[in-house]
């Protein structure tokens, strides 16, 4: 095993004194915070309890959630991201370091502290993308460890079949599989320790490369409304949403049709580069609202990405603001939650973000005409 991948390990269980292997697979959520608005931690703890999901894993350490989490009995599993592998594997002190400051800092004998149960090496490092680039550091940090399921689940939005319908289904029929404890035909009898669903919630700034779809993996909305029913043991056949919910005003920026609208589809191109429009992609939710519907579907989601400001409402004076919901059928034209932090993107994450979508946006510049 690389060393201080092993130190890591052989520290963390040193603290899990406490820590107990059961032939029950149990289910979890991947609780991913890749969102412009992200909803409160605190809020999300409580939509944890009121649906008894009681474990979370969490790709990177987040403080913010490690610190709603910290008295609650939600059993959490942290990542170590792809990125911090190399440099844990070749230094000590950053082992250590990684270990106080994502780890022991939030344990506690009482009750009071975080309830870490395991360390994930990694998040997917053995995809073919990657190559060998993260073998050397993880291989051996996986001999001789019980089978888990880290990631599981149905998009709802974003590509033709990608719908809360069929993702119910896929649901229902995952959740009774595991709950039979058949196993598979290579491991009969023997279930995965833990699977963790993707994911809790929708997510509008994940990576797209592989799809307009990574977005929508939530099974709760950006903002904690149930997509469809499932029973995860909270006593009722629906979930329980996410309560007291803070919005931004009941406003939208649609496209001005009295206006000459000859560049208008270069202006919902260049919104789409910054915000999400994945709910218009081929197959989504939004897909056949046609012209000039998709038009007013890009203002308004780089409106909202922005916290409603009106300068992001202009498009050279083709966009508008209204108080009526141009929402129809299965197509939502959201309104964004208030965060504390509410605010623009920075110049570095419109940089990365127009590098990841400018290809696949005006490769579906179709969408638009």
């Amino acid at each position: 095993m690389p060393p201080n991948l092993s130190l890591i390990l052989f520290f963390f269980f040193l603290n899990l004194s406490a820590l107990t292997f059961s032939t029950v697979s149990a289910v979890g959520f991947n609780w991913g915070t890749a969102a412009s608005h992200p909803l409160s931690p605190f809020k999300v703890v409580q939509l944890l309890n009121s649906n008894n999901i009681t474990k979370v894993k969490l790709l990177d350490p987040n403080p913010l959630v490690l610190q709603a989490l910290s008295g609650s009995t939600v059993q959490l599993t942290i990542g170590i991201p792809n990125p911090m592998l190399k440099l844990l594997n070749s230094s000590r002190k950053a082992a250590e370091s990684w270990v106080h400051d994502n780890v022991t800092r939030y344990l506690s004998g009482g009750t009071g502290g975080v309830r870490i149960e395991y360390i994930a090496v990694g998040d997917e490092p053995f995809l073919q993308s990657y190559g060998d680039e993260y073998y050397p550091y993880v291989m051996g940090a996986v001999a001789n460890i019980q089978a888990a399921i880290t990631k599981v689940g149905w998009p709802t939005d974003g590509a033709g079949n990608a719908n809360s319908s069929t993702a119910e289904t896929f649901m229902k029929g995952l959740l009774d599989y595991l709950h039979s404890r058949s196993g598979s035909p290579l491991r009969p009898r023997r279930p995965p320790l833990e699977t963790y669903i993707l994911s809790l919630l929708d997510e509008d700034q994940r990576n797209i490369s592989t799809g307009p779809f990574e977005r929508h993996w939530g099974v709760f909305t950006f903002d904690g409304q149930a997509k469809y029913h499932l029973n995860f043991g909270q006593g009722t056949k629906n979930l329980v949403n996410a309560q007291n919910v803070e919005y931004l005003s009941p406003k939208w920026c649609v496209l001005n049709n009295n206006k000459d609208l000859s560049n208008a589809s270069a202006s919902a191109l260049e919104a789409c580069s910054v915000a999400d429009c994945t709910a218009l992609a081929p197959g989504a939710s939004c897909s056949n609202i046609g012209w000039p519907g998709n038009i007013s579907y890009a203002f308004n989601s780089y409106y909202q990405q922005n916290d409603q400001r009106p300068e992001s409402c202009d498009f050279q004076g083709l966009a508008l603001i209204t108080t009526i919901d141009p929402s129809n059928n299965n197509c939502r034209f959201p309104v964004q939650i208030r965060t504390s932090n509410s605010q623009s993107l920075d110049a570095s994450f419109l940089l990365k973000a127009i590098s990841l979508s400018a290809v696949f946006w005006l490769s579906q510049i179709v969408y638009f005409q």
